[in-house]
């Protein structure tokens, strides 16, 4: 079983970060689009895979991450964090897959072709978006 770390990393418009990962047909999903994030190495939590691997990805040193999901992916345990972050896309630096971009969570839904677990994890920050707005009304 491995543990994975995903960032659903907002920016300030609601638009979220979305990565192309490689065309190697050596890796799982290549030449698909999904989140940042990656395998927690041993002797590491979560949160400090999710820290590593944002880093070694776009070059963007995460201060602020909330909980947000904990799903079985197959075998593996997915734990997909929520953070904020206000940066040009041109500031970060793309350190593995061929792209990076910022979309509209339902856009990405309808247009990207996605792997199963960026799909999913998509999925579920729109299902907390909307309780968080049903919340709201109820207040």
């Amino acid at each position: 079983m491995s543990i994975i770390s995903s960032a659903m990393l907002v920016n300030p418009d609601g638009d979220i970060l979305v990565n192309l990962r490689d065309d190697d047909p050596r890796i799982i999903f290549p030449n698909l689009w999904s989140l940042i994030g990656g395998h927690v190495e041993a002797g590491e939590s979560p949160e400090e895979g999710l820290v590593r691997e944002v880093l070694e990805e776009i070059g963007y040193r995460l201060t602020e991450y909330h909980a947000l999901a904990t799903f079985f992916d197959g075998e593996d345990v997915r734990h997909l964090y929520l953070s904020p972050i206000d940066v040009p896309i041109e500031d970060l630096v793309l350190g593995e897959g061929q792209a990076i971009r910022f979309i509209d969570p339902r856009r990405a839904l309808a247009e990207l072709d996605l792997c199963v677990t960026g799909r999913r994890c998509i999925e579920v920050y729109l299902r907390h978006l909307e309780f968080q707005a049903y919340v709201r009304t109820r207040s």
